[in-house]
């Protein structure tokens, strides 16, 4: 019994954009701007540069994840917009929070996680809005009405 193209499981989670893809994604991306800010991060204020730099990468990811988790889940009841207000509140709480702590414990904050915290947090908000957009493809049942 496997999964035809029909099949609800297919399109909602394994399909072009169902949340394996879309998880898969946004983790591919965010290891490759850590791959790529980690010898800065070396270079400029060493081992404790790339835990930094990690722990910015590994914030904005389980940020992102939880954003687009809740809002998968969801999308398809009455309740899709209040999925998205707690998906974006996520998305910005998370970061937000780890910038206080950032705050207490100082040494991070001197190894520049602020700044890598920044830069992957846009990097995160352009995946995300990248994902959530519809593919050119495909329409909804009420878009193919308009026509």
């Amino acid at each position: 019994m496997g999964l035809n193209a029909r099949s609800p499981l297919n399109s909602s989670f394994l399909g072009p954009r169902g949340l394996v893809t879309r998880v898969s994604v946004l983790f591919v991306v965010m290891l490759g701007t850590f791959l790529l800010a980690s010898p800065v991060a070396y270079f400029t204020a060493g081992k404790l540069g790339v835990i930094a730099c990690f722990l910015a990468t590994a914030v904005c990811l389980i940020a992102g994840k939880a954003a687009l988790l809740t809002s998968h889940g969801l999308r398809l009841t009455h309740l899709n917009l209040y999925g998205l207000l707690i998906g974006m509140s996520l998305r910005m709480f998370l970061p937000l929070a780890s910038v206080a702590l950032v705050f207490i414990y100082r040494p991070l904050l001197d190894a520049g996680m602020i700044y890598y915290l920044i830069v992957f947090y846009m990097i995160m908000l352009v995946v995300d809005v990248v994902l959530h957009l519809p593919s050119t493809g495909t329409s909804t049942p009420a878009q193919r009405s308009l026509r």
